[in-house]
């Protein structure tokens, strides 16, 4: 969806009706999708050029976003919004503007991924530390000062949840260069790209971990093919990109149900799905310290590492669920957010069950 509604500056409708045109987003949104997954079902070693196209289509943006920011300020232009301390404490009587709290967590995951591509990685011992090093830093330089950036450049209230950072580039480049417009297409179309990119690698390593379960039949056998001439698990990577469209189009349900609306649905109920496992995983590290202490290691600091984790993890599940501020139908978010990730656990608590219950009556038998 940021795709769609980002690509709407390549050829300058930036801003207009178009991206909230569910004619033009819903299309391109899908298409952009089962794009992503057409170039990861040929394979990893083609899909990884769409991966890295889209680590330089993000990046270059971003740098671009920082610059004319720090552009304008040496040129004495004052900021769009107050960057008094008072304004940076958050209303916490207002559980509505908390919502978005719930993505700052979810920006910390991601890195898990990596362990279920080990397999399909030169040397991964050596190359994903390495990875994890390099880029760790660079993705909170980019956050924090592109997040800074968008506060001097864009007032608050003409904000875009979905493509603020865009908003802040073309305002930049129109106060610092404005003999370079050409910047803002050329800068959606890298983060389009970028985009499209970034879908390709949450389609590809859930896949396997979707791939092993399909092995040990716990998801339906098919799960567990590979493609006859590639050799990717395309029936994994295909029932997760139908999954994610029918979410798409169950979000839209509802009169009147916004694009910034549904981009903040799905966002929730992906939230919710998603950390279910990091508190088993928090509260795992915490057990196993106590069960098997090892030197140098203590209990506390398991409490420590674990019950942040969990604390944060949890916190944002909550908040996760609490309507945004001026949500024209607070109920139905509520419904689509809580309903959305209930039927997916739930789904795969019945596949488990069931395939609990077939092995043991056939230990029986």
């Amino acid at each position: 969806m940021s795709t769609a509604v980002i690509a709407t500056y390549v050829f300058g409708q930036g801003e207009g009706a178009l991206a909230s045109s569910w004619w033009y987003v819903l299309p391109v949104t899908l298409g952009a999708l089962w794009l992503a997954v057409l170039l990861n079902i040929v394979g990893l070693g083609t899909g990884r050029w769409l991966q890295n196209a889209g680590g330089i289509g993000t990046y270059l943006p971003g740098l671009l976003l920082i610059g004319v920011a720090a552009g304008s300020a040496l040129q004495g232009a004052g900021p769009a919004n107050s960057f008094a301390a008072r304004d940076f404490v958050p209303d916490l009587t207002d559980l509505g503007s908390l919502n978005l709290w719930a993505s700052i967590a979810f920006a910390f995951g991601g890195l898990e991924l990596s362990a279920s591509m080990g397999g399909e990685i030169e040397r991964p011992e050596r190359s994903l530390p390495r990875a994890v090093l390099i880029s760790a830093p660079l993705i909170a330089f980019m956050y924090l000062l592109g997040t800074a950036s968008v506060l001097w450049l864009v007032p608050l209230g003409e904000l875009s949840i979905v493509s603020g950072f865009l908003q802040g580039i073309a305002r930049g480049v129109e106060q610092v260069v404005p003999g370079a417009m050409w910047l803002v297409p050329c800068a959606a179309f890298a983060y389009s790209v970028g985009n499209v990119g970034g879908v390709g690698a949450w389609l590809t390593a859930p896949a396997r971990v979707a791939f092993v379960i399909g092995i040990d039949r716990y998801f339906p056998p098919a799960f567990g093919r590979l493609h006859p001439r590639w050799g990717t698990p395309y029936v994994a990577i295909m029932v997760q990109a139908s999954l994610a469209s029918v979410a798409l189009l169950f979000s839209v349900l509802g009169q009147g149900t916004g694009v910034e609306t549904v981009y903040l649905i799905l966002l929730d109920t992906q939230i919710l799905i998603y950390f279910v496992p990091f508190v088993y995983l928090f509260l795992s590290l915490i057990v196993l310290r106590r069960r098997e202490p090892e030197p140098g290691r203590g209990v506390g600091g398991a409490l420590l590492i674990g019950g942040c984790g969990m604390a944060v993890t949890v916190f944002a599940m909550v908040i996760a669920t609490i309507p945004p501020s001026g949500t024209a139908n607070p109920l139905l978010f509520f419904v689509k957010v809580v309903g959305g990730a209930a039927a997916f656990i739930g789904a795969g608590g019945w596949l488990y069950l069931r395939r609990r219950s077939t092995t043991a009556r056939a230990a029986q038998a």
